[in-house]
């Protein structure tokens, strides 16, 4: 058993404690380390598309509302959610903007 002091308190350590805190710390930092790199990649995929004329910005403001919309379908009636795609699909804007956000490059 480790006995460790700090700030005058002591604090008593056993052997498969320390394992467990180290292995829950290399475990959280792994995963940390995770997002890093895939906000990195964000950026890098993000700059691709831009450089090749993507509209980024917009897209990006597209795509969260289609999240939101997403996730407030759960509270949304059938009744709601075939209304609302009646109103969205009537309008040519809001078609054209789906179907560029559906092709493929």
């Amino acid at each position: 058993m480790n006995t460790e002091t700090k700030n005058n308190t002591q604090i008593n350590i056993d052997n498969e404690e320390k394992e467990l805190i180290i292995d829950y710390s290399k475990r959280l930092l792994n995963l940390e380390k995770e997002i890093k790199d895939v906000r990195e990649d964000i950026k890098v995929i993000k700059k691709e598309a831009k450089d090749q004329g993507v509209p980024i910005a917009i897209l990006n403001k597209a795509i969260k509302k289609l999240k939101e919309v997403e996730k407030e379908k759960a509270d949304l009636t059938s009744s709601e959610i075939d209304l609302l795609q009646a109103i969205l699909e009537e309008d040519p804007e809001v078609t054209s903007l789906i179907k560029s956000l559906m092709a493929k490059n």
